[in-house]
This record gives structure tokens, C-alpha cells and sequence, in this order.
């Protein structure tokens, strides 16, 4: 999908930026089981408000400084609930 302008969702308006998704409140990003989801609740929220969630049935790892598409580990954070910051892994 190639997106030229922005999207928004429900009353929330665009601002002009290309490419962006924009929400009136509760945005929510996942996979139809439900098991690997990210959230962003914003000030229109009623409850919860300016939240950041990742929510993940498995481990998650950010990737900072990837160049051409390769995946550079920075930090995991695993299931059991574990963390490991490059070069340390965390235990299973």
C-alpha cells in the first residue's frame, strides 16, 4: 500500500504531514489474535491517558541504528520479563 497523503481516523484532523495516520484518541495497531498489539492513547482518552503500550505474547526487541533493512539489536525484552541491553542477551 503506498499512502501520498494522510489518513485520519474517526474526527481527528490531518495536519498536513505526508504519510501520517492520525486518531481521535485510541489508537490501536495489532494482529487479529490480539497477541502482538501496540496502543497509542492520546489526550482524548477518557482513561489512561498519554500512554505508550506494546503489548506481545513472545519477546520484544528494539533495533536502534538498522541501515539497508538489517536489524541491529540494541535491547530485548523477554517473555519471562528479563531485559538485555547489546551486547548482554537476556536468559531464556
Amino acid at each position: 500500500m503506498s499512502v501520498v497523503g494522510d489518513i485520519a481516523l474517526g474526527s481527528e484532523a490531518a495536519n498536513g504531514t505526508k504519510g501520517n495516520i492520525f486518531s481521535g484518541g485510541t489508537l490501536q495497531i495489532g494482529a487479529a489474535d490480539s497477541a502482538h498489539r501496540i496502543i497509542i492513547r492520546g489526550n482524548s482518552s477518557a482513561n489512561n491517558v498519554n500512554q505508550l503500550n506494546i503489548l506481545e505474547y513472545g519477546d520484544i526487541g528494539l533495533h536502534a541504528g538498522a541501515t539497508g533493512g538489517t536489524e541491529t539489536n540494541s535491547m530485548w525484552i523477554k517473555s519471562g520479563g528479563n531485559v538485555g541491553i547489546v551486547p548482554t542477551f537476556p536468559e531464556v
